[in-house]
C-alpha cells in the first residue's frame, strides 16, 4: 500500500512543477548570498577578507548539501523528503536575521576575519546546505530513464543557474535597497515555502502542512518581536538615516552631547561636521579647498567621491563650477539632505572611471576623493586611468588625490604605489605636507600636473576664512620634499592588485569602525541591521 501510495504522489509532480522549485532553489542560493554577504558587511566590513569568507562558505555549504543531497536522494527516495527540505530552508532562511545579528555580536571582540568566517558558519551555511540538498532530489525524480540522467542533471543545473541570475538582480537592485534585509529574507523564505504547502495540500498531509505555517509564522512574529521597534531614544546618539543598498549600508548619526553629524558606510566614518555651523571638521577637506584656492573663480572641478557633500560644498564657496561622480545614487540625495550640499552642482551616477573616460568636457581640477574605506576603485589607480585623467585636465589643469593611509613598512605599499604610478603616466608629483605620522594611520594628498605646475608659490589668497585656525602651510614647509616611492608597484589595469595591497589598511578601519562605532550603538540598543 505504501508502494502504491509512493508511485501515486510521483505522478502527481509534474516535470515543469519540479523545474520551477529548482529555479525558485537556485535564486534562493542566490539571494541568500547577498543578504547574507550584506548583513556581515556593518560588522565586519566589505574587504576582500570578508567577502572571500563569504563565498568560501557559500561553496562549502552547496557542496555539503549536493553531496548529501545524492545520498538522500537514494536512501529516502519519497516525494515529502523534497518538500521537507524546502521546508527547513525557508526556516532557515526566515531566521537569517535573528540569527546573523547574534553571531557578529557574540564574536565582536573576535579577529574579524575569523569572526565573519564563524558567523557565516552559523547563519549562511545551514540554509545554503538545505538548499543544495534540493539539486539532486529533483534530478533523481527526473530521471526515470539512466541513460538521460545527464541531459536531465544539465536541465536542472540550467535552470537553477538561470534562477540565480533573476535573484542576483532583483535582490541587489530591488529587494535590498527598497525593502531591507530583514523583509528581503521573510520574502525569500515565504516564497520557497509555498511549494511545501501546495504539496501537503494536495497529498492532505495535514502534519506537515501545520508544520509550514508554524515555521512562517514563528520566522514573522520572531522578526517582528525584535525589529518592528523604532530606535531607542539614545541619551548620546540620534539615527536621521539608514538604509541597506547593494553597495553598503548608510547610517547617518548625531552625536547629541558633541553636536556633530556622522556619516557612515558600513560603520565607517566618510564625514564628520559641526550641525550649528554644517561645516565639515576634518582637515582635508579645508586643505583641499585651500590649495585649490589659487585657481580662479568659475573654474571647473571634476569631484570623484561625494560622500556627504562637504568637499562640494567648500568648492562651491569658493565659486566653482562642480561635476560630482559617485557609484553610490543614494549619495547624493543624502548629501543635500542631511548635511545641506550645496544644489550648484552637477551630480553624475558612474563609475568614476567611466565617467571619466566618456567625459565631453575639461576640467581645472580634477580630485580624487574616494578612499576613505575598505573598497577601493582599483580601476582609478592604474597609469592608464591616470592618462585618462590627463585628457580630461585643462591646459595647466591639477590633479589631486587623498588617500588615508600608513607610510612606513608594508602597509605604505598602497600608498607609494599611487605615487609610482603618477609619476610612470608622466605627472609630475608633490607630497602635500598634511603633517603625518608616517608610523600611523594619516590624511596623505598627492598635487599633480601634466604640465610641471608646482603647488609653491602660489596665491591662496582667495581660501575661505574658515580653514585659518587650521594654519595650513601656503609658503614653507608645503610640500614634503624627497619623498621615496620605489617601495611601491606600477600599477596597470592588466595588474589590479589596490585592493590587495589596502587590505593591510582595511584592516585598521574595520577596527576603528567596530570601537568607534558598532560598540557605542550597541551597547545604546541601536541595531545596526535595519
Amino acid at each position: 500500500m505504501k508502494k502504491k501510495q509512493t508511485q501515486e504522489e510521483i505522478k502527481t509532480e509534474k516535470s515543469w512543477f519540479l523545474l520551477l522549485i529548482s529555479f525558485i532553489e537556485g535564486g534562493s542560493v542566490m539571494a541568500v548570498e547577498l543578504i547574507g554577504a550584506k548583513m556581515t558587511e556593518p560588522y565586519f566590513g566589505a574587504s576582500l577578507y570578508i567577502w572571500s569568507s563569504v563565498l568560501a562558505i557559500t561553496l562549502l555549504g552547496l557542496t555539503t548539501g549536493y553531496y548529501t543531497g545524492g545520498i538522500l536522494s537514494e536512501k529516502y527516495p519519497h516525494p515529502k523528503t523534497l518538500y521537507i527540505l524546502l521546508l527547513l530552508s525557508s526556516f532557515f532562511i526566515g531566521m537569517m536575521p535573528i540569527f546573523g545579528p547574534a553571531v557578529m555580536n557574540a564574536t565582536l571582540n573576535w579577529d574579524f576575519r575569523f569572526a565573519s568566517i564563524i558567523s557565516s558558519l552559523l547563519f549562511i551555511f545551514p540554509p545554503l546546505v538545505f538548499l543544495g540538498m534540493v539539486s539532486p532530489i529533483i534530478i533523481r525524480k527526473l530521471s526515470i530513464q539512466i541513460e538521460k540522467t545527464g541531459r536531465k542533471a544539465g536541465l536542472v543545473y540550467a535552470i537553477s543557474t538561470i534562477g540565480g541570475i533573476f535573484a542576483t538582480f532583483i535582490t541587489g537592485f530591488y529587494l535590498i535597497p527598497e525593502i531591507g534585509l530583514r523583509i528581503s529574507s521573510i520574502f525569500i523564505a515565504i516564497l520557497l515555502i509555498v511549494f511545501p504547502v501546495l504539496y501537503f495540500i494536495i497529498q492532505k498531509r495535514y502534519i506537515y502542512l501545520i508544520m509550514c505555517f508554524i515555521i512562517i509564522f514563528f520566522s514573522i512574529i520572531s522578526n517582528n518581536k525584535i525589529y518592528s521597534s523604532k530606535y531607542p531614544n539614545s541619551k548620546f546618539f540620534n539615527v536621521a538615516y539608514q538604509s541597506e543598498g547593494l553597495l553598503g549600508q548608510i547610517f547617518v548619526i548625531d552625536d547629541k552631547k558633541k553636536s556633530t553629524r556622522d556619516l557612515f558606510v558600513n560603520n565607517i566614518s566618510q564625514s564628520h561636521i559641526h550641525l550649528p555651523t554644517g561645516r565639515s571638521q576634518w582637515r582635508y577637506i579645508h586643505r583641499l579647498a585651500t590649495y585649490s584656492s589659487f585657481k580662479p573663480t568659475g573654474s571647473k572641478v571634476f569631484i570623484a567621491g561625494i560622500g556627504s557633500g562637504n568637499l562640494i560644498k567648500e568648492m562651491t564657496l569658493l565659486g566653482f563650477n562642480i561635476d560630482a561622480c559617485d557609484i553610490e545614487g543614494r549619495m547624493g540625495e543624502i548629501a543635500t539632505k542631511y548635511f545641506s550640499m550645496s544644489d550648484k552642482v552637477n551630480i553624475i551616477i558612474d563609475d568614476a572611471r567611466h565617467a571619466i573616460k566618456t567625459s565631453k568636457y575639461k576640467y581645472d581640477i580634477v580630485i580624487l576623493d574616494v578612499s576613505a574605506g575598505e573598497r577601493q576603485p582599483t580601476n582609478l589607480y592604474s597609469i592608464e586611468s591616470f592618462n585618462d585623467i590627463k585628457s580630461i585636465l585643462k591646459k595647466n589643469g591639477i590633479l589631486f588625490i587623498h588617500y588615508p593611509s600608513i607610510f612606513n613598512g608594508d602597509e605604505g605599499q598602497s600608498l607609494k604605489s599611487i605615487g609610482l604610478s603618477l609619476k610612470k603616466s608622466g605627472f609630475h608629483v608633490e607630497f602635500i605636507n598634511t603633517s603625518p605620522d608616517f608610523s600611523k594611520l594619516s590624511e596623505y594628498i598627492y598635487f599633480a600636473s601634466a604640465d610641471g605646475t608646482s603647488l609653491k608659490n602660489q596665491n591662496f589668497s582667495r581660501r575661505d576664512t574658515f580653514a585659518l585656525p587650521f594654519n595650513f602651510p601656503v609658503k614653507e614647509n608645503l610640500i614634503i620634499e624627497g619623498v621615496n616611492f620605489s617601495d611601491g608597484f606600477v600599477l596597470t589595469d592588466d595588474k589590479p592588485i589596490m585592493d590587495k595591497l589596502h587590505q593591510r589598511i582595511a584592516k585598521h578601519y574595520r577596527a576603528d569602525g567596530i570601537n568607534i562605532t558598532i560598540k557605542p550603538l550597541l551597547h545604546e540598543g541601536i541595531r545596526i541591521i535595519k
